[in-house]
C-alpha cells in the first residue's frame, strides 16, 4: 500500500454497560472478521469499560468502519483523538490486537500474554509517534 493511501484513526469510547466476557468474546470475533475482510488492522486497549482503539488501512474504509461501529451496542461516547495518514502500519497482520488492562476476568482475551507479542507491544509504545504516545498515556492512566 502506498504511504499516501494509509490512514489511521484513534478513538476513545465506552462499551455497553454490563458487558460480559462471553459478549466481549463474540464482539471481538465479529470485529476481527469484519476488519480482516476490509484489510483493516490495529489495536484496542480495554480497561473498565473504556476502549482506546487504533484502526489503520485505506482512508475511506477506516472512516466508514469507525462510523459504522459508533452504535450503542458496540461503542458509545466515541471521541476521535487522531485522524491522519500513517507512514506504515503499526499492526500489520493484526486485524484487532487486544490488550486488557482491567478487569482480570477479561485477561483471557488479551493477545499480549505471549512473550513475543509483549515485545511487539513494547516496541510500538517506544515508537516516536503521536499514536504511540496516546496509547502510552492511556495505559499509564488506566492501570
Amino acid at each position: 500500500m502506498q504511504e499516501k493511501d494509509l490512514w489511521c484513526i484513534v478513538t476513545v469510547s465506552s462499551t455497553p454497560r454490563g458487558l460480559t466476557l462471553e459478549k466481549a468474546s463474540e464482539m471481538l470475533t465479529h470485529a476481527r472478521k469484519n476488519r480482516r475482510a476490509q484489510n483493516l488492522t490495529g489495536l484496542t486497549i480495554f480497561s473498565l469499560g473504556k476502549n482506546l482503539s487504533l484502526i489503520e488501512g485505506e482512508k475511506h474504509k477506516v472512516k466508514l468502519y469507525v462510523k459504522e461501529t459508533a452504535t450503542p451496542d458496540v461503542h458509545t461516547n466515541v471521541i476521535k483523538l487522531y485522524d491522519r495518514p500513517l507512514p506504515y502500519r503499526f499492526f500489520e497482520g493484526h486485524p484487532m490486537a487486544l490488550k486488557i488492562i482491567y478487569p482480570e476476568s477479561f485477561k483471557k482475551l488479551d493477545d499480549f500474554q505471549e512473550p513475543g507479542l509483549r515485545e511487539y507491544l513494547k516496541a510500538f509504545l517506544a515508537e516516536d509517534h503521536t499514536v504511540s504516545a496516546i496509547f502510552k498515556d492511556f495505559i499509564i492512566n488506566n492501570k
